[in-house]
């Protein structure tokens, strides 16, 4: 699948959502269903790695799934110097779902829902990123990674 998306891309031809893996998650040929889909399908958790969330759909999805309980924990980037402020509602909104961090520097982008479903790649939840960008994750459904990023979050979020 990634030879023939690089190859395709190489020679500005499109690539087929069919012709992907169906682990392989792309921006924006399957990115925003595939990411919006999973984080709909959480029934006890969601936990994120994320620079930002500044997607309006990716804060309403998340929001939905605070309202009906799950667990949700966001590990985001800590702009010292304030930066852009329109994701500040939806910062509020979360205040105790969210960990800044600022040291080291997160730059990571992973989903993990359920503990079953752990997404690793390259996207920042923002609408350039997932419409406009050539972005690509690959999602992981070994028990053993999903743990081991489990038990790195985990770690993080009680620093």
């Amino acid at each position: 699948s990634l030879h023939s998306l690089f190859y395709n891309d190489r020679r500005g031809l499109p690539t087929a959502t069919d012709a992907l893996h169906p682990n392989l998650i792309v921006c924006p040929i399957n990115c925003r269903d595939r990411i919006e889909s999973l984080l709909q399908s959480a029934t006890h958790s969601i936990y994120m790695y994320q620079q930002y969330i500044a997607d309006d759909r990716i804060q309403h999805i998340l929001q939905q799934q605070k309202e009906k309980g799950r667990d949700i924990k966001l590990i985001l980037w800590d702009k010292k110097d304030g930066g852009d402020t329109r994701d500040k509602p939806f910062l509020d909104a979360f205040t105790w779902h969210i960990k800044m961090q600022s040291d080291p520097y997160v730059h990571a982008k992973v989903i993990l829902v359920d503990n079953e479903f752990l997404l690793i790649g390259s996207m920042n939840m923002s609408d350039t990123s997932m419409n406009k960008n050539r972005e690509i994750g690959i999602l992981l459904l070994n028990r053993y990674q999903i743990e081991k990023m489990m038990n790195m979050f985990m770690k993080d979020w009680s620093r």
